[in-house]
């Protein structure tokens, strides 16, 4: 009962989707906060954002990306929270298996893992730096 006694407070929740729609497959359009992202969704894969609306630094992230060239695959934060550890430097060879970055959001620490084997090209964030959903946290060639 106390799931219900907080579901309007904002503090305990993250803002819900205004406009859900599937477009093809498994490609939806979501919206929320006047952002519109497209994102594929498979039943063995976490949701992947496959194209985002832009969206401004905001003051909360200390996050400041430094993307020269798109040659590698850049991995965005999941969700919101803070940079509890950076296991990999730029130059080292990280496994799909392998923790990059632990992100840590609501007491819970997620390890964030490359999508493929490569090489780390770039890291984006430092421990303790505050990241939002989408910021970028590594490149991976």
């Amino acid at each position: 009962m106390a799931f219900f006694e907080n579901r309007g407070n904002k503090d305990h929740f993250e803002a819900e989707p205004l406009i859900f729609n599937q477009e093809e497959g498994n490609v939806y359009s979501v919206s929320i906060d006047d952002k519109t992202y497209k994102v594929r969704y498979t039943k063995n894969n976490e949701p992947e954002i496959v194209l985002g609306a832009a969206k401004p630094q905001s003051k909360e992230s200390s996050v400041a990306p430094d993307i020269e060239d798109k040659s590698g695959t850049i991995i965005n934060a999941p969700l919101g929270g803070n940079i509890f550890k950076v296991e990999l430097d730029s130059g080292d060879t990280a496994n799909e298996e392998d923790a990059v970055i632990i992100l840590e959001a609501m007491k819970m620490e997620t390890a964030i893992k490359p999508p493929h084997a490569g090489k780390i090209k770039k890291i984006f964030v430092s421990q303790g730096d505050k990241v939002n959903p989408g910021d970028p946290l590594f490149e991976i060639v």
